[in-house]
């Protein structure tokens, strides 16, 4: 597989029996095309989360606030989080709408898959660090999990099953400033956090 980035030719060698047993060597070469960089000016090369705004922008798995910004000091919605985890996690894009319900496909279809548990949900409203949790440990199929693998130093401020599956596949961390190790399940995320978020659901879908 051609690294992220790469544009060129592939070529993937192949050996293969024919009806009668002979052996027949060959390769296929493919053309690749790398898509281009989206970048933003309020996401400087020396950001933390610049690598992993860039790689969902680039992807189509997140736009802007505007054309040139992404605003990643933002909370992060309900509606964008659906959009970024449905996304991240291989569902296919749906149609967007106008105004404050631009996301209800995204909902519509998240319900039908038993991603979410209401279709009535506000979707102007900030997201939680406990209901992004949720929604991203189900739309990537996985159930609560009732530990922390060894080796990986959990949350002290939760025991949440779905928390839990998250951090022991790397996908959030918690914040150990105040000397514990805290995932903060009742603050809601930023735009630049939420994007690191989704990076590891791509990494984790199936």
């Amino acid at each position: 597989m051609p690294v992220t980035g790469y544009s060129g030719t592939a070529t993937i060698p192949f050996s293969a029996f024919t009806t009668s047993g002979t052996i027949i060597n060959g390769k296929v070469s493919i053309k690749v095309t790398a898509a281009p960089t989206v970048t933003f000016t309020d996401v400087p090369t020396t950001s933390w989360s610049y690598p992993y705004i860039t790689r969902l922008a680039s992807t189509g798995v997140v736009g802007g606030v505007t054309g040139t910004t992404y605003g990643p000091k933002q909370q992060v919605k309900w509606g964008e989080a659906l959009k970024m985890v449905m996304l991240g996690a291989g569902y296919p894009k749906q149609v967007e709408l106008s105004g404050n319900n631009w996301a209800a496909n995204y909902l519509t279809y998240a319900y039908q898959k038993g991603i979410v548990s209401s279709d009535k949900i506000d979707l102007s409203k900030p997201i939680t660090r406990v209901e992004m949790a949720e929604l991203a440990a189900k739309a990537l199929g996985l159930s609560p999990e009732t530990s922390i693998k060894t080796g990986i130093i959990g949350p002290t401020d939760t025991t949440n099953g779905y928390v839990y599956a998250l951090y022991n596949r790397g996908i959030v961390g918690g914040d150990s400033s105040s000397g514990k190790n805290l995932y903060n399940p009742n603050s809601t995320l930023l735009r630049d956090e939420m994007a690191k978020i989704v990076c590891g659901v791509m990494d984790n879908a199936k």
